[in-house]
């Protein structure tokens, strides 16, 4: 064995490269070299426990470097005896001891020292180090030593490496966890999303009704209105060429009277711009209700985007307008706001979400649901309010908490609000609710501005 000094510093050296090392097959082979160098052996190996039934050879140097990989039954042999016994256990001459792990091994090599301790930690055996040299007698008290710091060197690297691998696994669990519950989440907003379309559908389908009736009627009148120009159109034309053909112009004039009479040409021209105007605003309306189903209904909540919050406003009130007319007016009071960085269908879905509950806590008749807008502070903040009856103060704390209702079973999952702060959460914003049993509601949602310009709406 070398001078005192060397295998001194070479530890030294080791253990800091244990401590920053996070490979643990790089750690292994710089342990096995040092101890190949320090206790001047032919072949040295480092070999780790298994399922604690086998040694694995995992690195060497010498002979045994073409045996990585191979393994060694863990309770036979010398490295068998140096981990029951926990200390390191030196052989003269391999050739006179019994019971050996992997004779061929020691055939292959002509092995006669061989030197093993076990690497033990907090208590704990993780494997064992070998030397092994071809001359007998080599080693002694002093290779015993050094072998056995070597293996406390090794264990706390096999340890470090383990606990490394560990919490990386607990990372991926975690983050495996992690995209599981934002994937349920998404399922579930969008489950809620379909649930208010459902609820929402017979409205929507009346909302489309009506103004599409308007304009079936109208384009009915239309075409007999068409009809009548059309004729008007002949008559004019024929006159021309009574003109041209030098008629009497009293008879041209008799010809052109009558087809204007016929057609009531005065009730005609009054009547079409009133149909087109009628027609024009029904189709915008069925415009506005489709554009807000559209905004509603989109999936691939990610997407996120500088959005105006009166567009998803306007949109949710368009969407449960059938709900809320029933029961109140929707006051619409919108003050000049910068955009927010959002996804448009997601708040639009906590808007729906938020008018409904309003319409629900209102009386059949007489309510009012005020919507305002204000910027605040950096923020923009949007509040849903109603004169309804109002939640009890026991309730109140646990409005948000996953599967509550107060509704009868059949007419609410309870999941409402809590999409709902979640989807805020998600945009970095907060959502909160006062009320007064018997006066009303008022729900306040503020979400961080995108930018300072303002919009106009």
């Amino acid at each position: 064995m070398t001078d005192g000094a060397f295998p001194a510093l070479t530890l030294y050296r080791l253990g800091k490269l244990v401590t920053a090392s996070l490979d643990l097959d790089s750690t292994l082979k710089a342990i096995v070299d040092a101890a190949h160098q320090l206790i001047e052996s032919e072949s040295t190996a480092i070999l780790l426990l298994e399922d604690g039934a086998e040694l694995v050879i995992r690195a060497g140097c010498g002979a045994i470097g073409g045996a990585i990989g191979e393994r060694v039954p863990a309770g036979t042999g010398v490295v068998g005896r140096a981990i029951l016994e926990g200390r390191p256990v030196c052989v003269d001459d391999m050739l006179t001891e019994r019971g050996r792990a992997r004779p061929d091994l020691d055939v292959r090599s002509g092995i006669r020292s061989f030197l093993a301790a076990p690497l033990v930690w907090r208590g704990v055996s993780l494997g064992v180090i070998t030397a092994a040299a071809r001359k007998p007698g080599l080693y002694g008290p002093a290779e015993c030593e050094l072998a056995g710091e070597l293996a406390e060197q090794a264990a706390a690297g096999v340890a470090h490496a383990h606990a490394y691998a560990e919490q990386l696994e607990r990372r991926q669990e975690l983050e495996t966890l992690n995209l599981a519950l934002v994937q349920a989440e998404r399922r579930l907003m969008q489950t809620e999303k379909l649930t208010a379309i459902g609820h929402l559908a017979h409205g929507i389908a009346h909302e489309l009704n009506t103004p599409l009736g308007v304009i079936i009627s109208n384009l009915a009148v239309l075409t007999s209105y068409g009809a009548s120009l059309g004729q008007l159109a002949l008559v004019s034309r024929q006159a021309a060429v009574d003109l041209r053909a030098h008629k009497t112009l009293d008879a041209v004039a008799e010809a052109l009277e009558a087809g204007l009479g016929v057609n009531d040409l005065d009730y005609l021209l009054e009547d079409l711009p009133a149909l087109t105007n009628e027609s024009s605003a029904s189709a915008k309306r069925i415009a506005e209700i489709v554009r807000s189903v559209s905004i509603f209904a989109q999936t691939g909540s990610e997407g996120m985007g500088p959005i105006h919050l009166h567009d998803a406003l306007d949109a949710a009130v368009t969407l449960a307008s059938t709900e809320i007319k029933q029961r109140a007016h929707v006051v619409r009071s919108f003050a000049e706001v910068p955009a927010v960085m959002g996804n448009a269908s997601d708040l639009t879905q906590v808007f729906v979400h938020l008018l409904l509950n309003a319409a629900q806590a209102l009386a059949e008749r007489g309510g009012v649901v005020t919507v305002t807008t204000a910027a605040e502070n950096g923020q923009v903040a949007v509040r849903i309010a109603d004169n309804g009856h109002g939640i009890p103060p026991e309730n109140l704390a646990r409005v948000f908490e996953p599967f509550f209702t107060t509704r009868p079973v059949g007419e609410g999952t309870g999941l409402g609000l809590a999409v709902c702060h979640g989807i805020i959460n998600r945009h970095g914003g907060t959502i909160d609710i006062e009320s007064v049993p018997g006066v009303g509601t008022t729900v306040t949602v503020r979400l961080t501005a995108a930018a300072s310009e303002t919009m106009r709406r």
